[in-house]
């Protein structure tokens, strides 16, 4: 038993098909009296098969016009016009029969008619498959954006009957929409109707012929007659709900419009594009990203370095050279108790038990600066204040400055900060003579800055700035390359008898920024 629907068209009735033996055999027939009837139930519903009774040949293909492609028909017609409307048959899946008829010679071309159409259809389905299964395959392979595109308007042209093909994607940088890749010849005002049918933001398919346009049809209608078209079909490239872009399938005139499997093609085509598209992209920002995090490791491998060569220095020309000056004034001591000049000796002892106790002091220090940064559990401007207390128990007048709620920030970031006021704190203990230091710390659109303001002796920018010595004496190299490798940047103001101001600007970038410990 089968389950396939018939709809038979029977306008005459003195010949009446005898159905009842393909009801029998289980198919669901529906008979009609009219041909406008047959139109609109086929357009309803889907069938396996049509079946009608017609004589002349020349007026067939006018008539199934009306039906759709794919709908299986089987042709009853007299013997003598058989072969003529065989060869009369256009576009369509036709089977034919020649009267009389007898119910089981109607079962047979019914159900060979069936067969033939399944056939017919599996193969149309295997090759459009097939054909898009090769288009997927190039579309996913390719990662160069450039052959991307190009591979994208052959694909295209090659799947549907268009005359010519353009690509038009949004430029990253700018937002100007800009022609990738065409074949065939595209005009500047065929250009201009691909530009208006992509100002919508959703698929356009518009031929020329078409009637009852609104107003932005007839506006498209218009440029498309300008630029010699008669249909355009433009499918928007859409990747996480942006319009990126279009392609667009054009037909000059007098070539006719798109049919269903065109518009099929070109659909499933800019679908995987899009898909395909935004893997292209993720993957280049991968790479750059990739390339961006190799730079980081190399600049943090060179502040590093820097850092390690920056403690040296301030160890030798600090710790070290009073080590050296306590070791003369114990031979100077070993001089003064062998001429018994105790007056003397008790002054220089005094002076090497100073000398020891500085020495410690600035050991310390040093250490202190090289312990882990205190940030995850106490936060950045808690942090901050610590450094600052140290001054103010060493007499100088401290105080830090900052609003009430500052960006989320990176631990990079918040390192980087630490590190650069630590810094600058350091070099105001050590070079400035300065009394009252304060520490800003305000955000501004987009980021935070942060200035460390003294009231020292100052000095002359121009000549300590153009000195790579005294830059890595006083830590400014590092300074700036920590300000550097969060995007931001660092400047030093000062005047010599008026203090100094270093300022610090960063971008915060927050999440988005590679979690390093700097």
């Amino acid at each position: 038993m089968t389950s396939q629907k018939l709809i038979i068209l029977e306008t005459d009735e003195n010949k009446k098909l005898g159905v009842q033996s393909l009801i029998k055999e289980g198919y669901q027939t529906h008979i009609v009296n009219k041909i406008d009837v047959a139109i609109k139930a086929t357009k309803e519903q889907s069938y396996d098969l049509f079946i009608l009774r017609h004589e002349e040949p020349e007026l067939l293909n006018m008539l199934m016009a009306n039906f759709p492609p794919q709908l299986g028909t089987l042709v009853i017609c007299p013997k003598n016009t058989l072969q003529k409307m065989m060869e009369c048959s256009g576009p369509g899946i036709y089977s034919f029969i020649e009267e009389p008829i007898t119910p089981k010679k109607l079962k047979y071309a019914v159900a060979k008619s069936i067969n033939k159409t399944r056939t017919i259809e599996e193969a149309i389905r295997n090759k459009f498959l097939t054909s898009f299964e090769k288009a997927n395959h190039l579309l996913s392979a390719e990662t160069d954006i450039d052959r991307f595109y190009k591979l994208v308007a052959e694909e295209s042209i090659s799947s549907t009957s268009s005359d010519s093909v353009t690509v038009i994607i949004k430029n990253e940088l700018n937002g100007i929409y800009e022609i990738k890749a065409s074949l065939g010849h595209v005009s500047p005002a065929c250009e201009k109707a691909c530009r208006l049918a992509m100002i919508r933001n959703e698929p356009v398919i518009m031929s020329t012929t078409e009637e009852d346009k609104d107003k932005d049809d007839m506006h498209l209608s218009k440029q498309m007659a300008a630029a010699g078209l008669s249909a355009i079909i433009c499918l928007p490239l859409i990747i996480k709900g942006e319009t990126v872009g279009a392609i667009n399938h054009l037909k000059l005139a007098g070539h006719g419009g798109y049919s269903k499997n065109d518009v099929s093609s070109a659909s499933i085509l800019g679908w995987w594009t899009g898909i395909a598209l935004e893997n292209i992209r993720l993957l280049k920002r991968v790479e750059k990203q990739a390339d961006h995090v190799e730079i980081l490791l190399s600049e943090v491998l060179s502040a590093q370095q820097n850092e390690r060569q920056r403690v040296a220095i301030e160890i030798h020309d600090g710790v070290a050279q009073w080590m050296v000056g306590a070791s003369f004034g114990i031979k100077a001591c070993s001089t003064l108790i062998s001429e018994s000049r105790l007056s003397e000796l008790e002054i220089e002892l005094n002076k090497i038990r100073e000398t020891m106790q500085k020495s410690v002091k600035e050991l310390r220090r040093a250490i202190s600066n090289l312990r882990p940064i205190p940030l995850q559990e106490i936060g950045l401007v808690p942090a901050i204040c610590q450094i600052i207390e140290s001054l103010n128990q060493e007499g100088m007048k401290c105080s830090v400055e900052t609003d009430e709620q500052l960006p989320v920030m990176s631990l990079a970031e918040e390192t980087a900060i630490y590190w650069i006021v630590q810094e600058s704190i350091s070099n105001i203990r050590k070079h400035s003579n300065a009394t009252e230091v304060v520490v800003k710390i305000h955000t501004y659109d987009g980021g935070i800055k942060i200035e460390i303001c003294d009231n020292g002796i100052g000095f002359k920018t121009d000549v300590i700035l153009n000195s790579s010595l005294m830059l890595e004496h006083m830590g400014l190299v590092g300074m700036q390359e920590r300000a550097k490798l969060i995007g931001g940047s660092m400047n030093v103001d000062s005047t010599p008898g008026a203090g100094t101001s270093v300022i610090l600007s960063i971008p915060v970038l927050s999440k988005q920024l590679t979690e390093i410990i700097l």
